[in-house]
């Protein structure tokens, strides 16, 4: 995570001013990270695995999102607000991340003036990943959606079921099994 956190501010890690703790979490695949109207408590860093992100209506489950390795990942409006979370957050894959909990984060935003930038940063970076996946959403085809899937992290795309990639696209899975075929040719 310290990593990753160098490249969001280009602050190397060892002239930060504060402590910053970092526990180090395994999940099975198929394991909730986060439950919808839970609060969430922590932000996570994945080090090996991926996650979905969705919301249920009724029954209905609705992909809202992926997260891979490398990837940041929280509830991030129930984590900023302290409020229940409207997504679920599960393992798609056996999971190892590093998260810190949202207290350290506060702590951390007001120890320092770098601090803060780590805080801005995050949440920068998961305003434009939103922004971007609306746009693409709107603009792109779901063959083009599928195709930036694969660039992200081909093997693991290739290994989430069908059923979860085409609600992601917005797609029935006959029709992402048609796109699949096509694109792998």
């Amino acid at each position: 995570m310290f990593e990753k956190l160098r490249q969001l501010t280009g602050i190397p890690t060892n002239e930060l001013p504060f402590e910053w703790q970092t526990e180090q979490v395994n999940y099975k695949k198929g394991a909730m990270i986060t439950r919808q109207g839970e609060v969430e408590q922590f932000i996570y860093w994945i080090k090996e695995g991926s996650v979905k992100v969705s919301a249920f209506v009724d029954i209905k489950e609705f992909i809202l999102d992926f997260w891979f390795a490398d990837d940041l990942f929280t509830s991030f409006a129930s984590l900023i607000e302290q409020t229940p979370s409207q997504t679920q957050i599960t393992a798609l894959t056996d999971v190892i991340a590093e998260r810190v909990s949202y207290t350290q984060l506060q702590q951390v935003y007001k120890q320092s003036h770098q601090g803060s930038e780590i805080g801005r940063k995050m949440a920068e970076r998961m305003y434009v990943h939103k922004t971007r996946k609306e746009i693409e959403l709107l603009t792109l085809t779901a063959e083009q959606r599928y195709e930036k899937l694969l660039e992200q992290s081909r093997r693991l795309i290739l290994e989430i079921p069908v059923k979860d990639v085409a609600s992601y696209l917005g797609i029935l899975p006959e029709s992402l099994s048609r796109i699949r075929r096509k694109v792998i040719s």
